[in-house]
């Protein structure tokens, strides 16, 4: 057996068993349709086919989980039904990825669907290609070629539960709020994950951690405690507001011409999530800054 499958059967096997531990807890995250009592399991992080083989193997985190879009609008059909299937809700990331007819409303192939919108939409996935390129020379690939040599998922295992979906899931009418909160700065939320980042990199023994700012900001700490001999880079999130307002206004375009290109490749294909007109054109600014960031975390490039 492949050393990557491995690595993913030992995840399975630790999330399995963390999951029975803690049972139906924590009581806010999101439940199942059919089985109300019951949360949907958290996943894995998806686990490329060639990551165990790579000189520098790169464990990426988004923040937390968002599955608001299990309850849409005003229906009550239950579109996730899927996840209610613990088997195929604990790898949801490579599920999606091997099972295109799930998201044929997508509007841009490029960049393939994971249940993971950052990586979706192709602003956190071209920032990976970008600092991969950059610190291991990585070599010029498509997104699905290039997944397939990374690991990665959210930080925060679990969704918070909406007023709006509880009342569904309670038979007590709708209403209430649709979106999920993201919980990164919330010390005592992300506690709840804390077995499940600590399986992860004990597993997959990554040499780079990238995962968002807000989160190592508040939770450094547990962090450093299990890393291992992984560096460090905390970027921001990458969407088009954060772009927008935190990133362009601060660091200087970076000049298309000088992108290689692949890079410039994977620049050209971002047009969800927001990223067109003016949010595309202030995404240069982001190679610019993972540049700083790069340079401030590890003093080399």
């Amino acid at each position: 057996m492949h050393k990557s499958e491995l690595s993913e059967a030992a995840l399975l096997k630790a999330y399995d068993a963390i999951c029975r531990a803690k049972g139906d807890n924590p009581e806010w995250a999101v439940h199942k349709r059919n089985s109300p009592a019951e949360l949907v399991r958290c996943t894995i992080p998806f686990v490329g086919k060639y990551y165990a083989e790579q000189p520098g193997k790169i464990l990426v985190y988004a923040s937390a989980e968002n599955l608001s879009g299990y309850y849409p609008g005003n229906s009550r059909e239950w579109v996730g039904d899927w996840l209610d299937d613990d088997r195929q809700a604990e790898n949801r990331h490579r599920r999606c990825f091997g099972d295109p007819e799930l998201w044929n409303n997508k509007k841009n192939p490029f960049f393939p669907h994971v249940h993971l919108e950052p990586m979706n939409n192709g602003c956190l996935s071209t920032a990976v290609y970008y600092i991969a390129s950059r610190l291991y020379r990585a070599e010029p690939a498509n997104p699905r070629d290039f997944y397939e040599t990374i690991a990665f998922g959210n930080y925060g295992k679990y969704s918070i539960e909406t007023d709006f979906q509880r009342s569904l899931r309670l038979g007590a009418g709708q209403g209430g709020k649709k979106a999920n909160l993201d919980y990164a700065g919330k010390v005592g939320l992300l506690a709840e994950s804390h077995e499940f980042v600590k399986a992860d990199i004990e597993t997959l023994r990554p040499d780079l951690i990238i995962l968002p700012a807000s989160v190592y900001r508040v939770d450094a700490e547990f962090i450093n405690s299990v890393k291992g001999g992984a560096a460090i880079l905390p970027i921001y999130q990458m969407n088009a507001r954060v772009i927008n307002q935190y990133i362009a206004p601060n660091y200087p375009a970076y000049d298309v011409e000088r992108l290689s290109q692949a890079v410039r490749a994977w620049y050209s294909e971002l047009c969800e999530g927001g990223m067109t007109g003016k949010s595309k054109e202030n995404y240069l600014s982001v190679f610019t800054y993972l540049d700083n960031a790069m340079e401030n975390s590890f003093r080399r490039l």
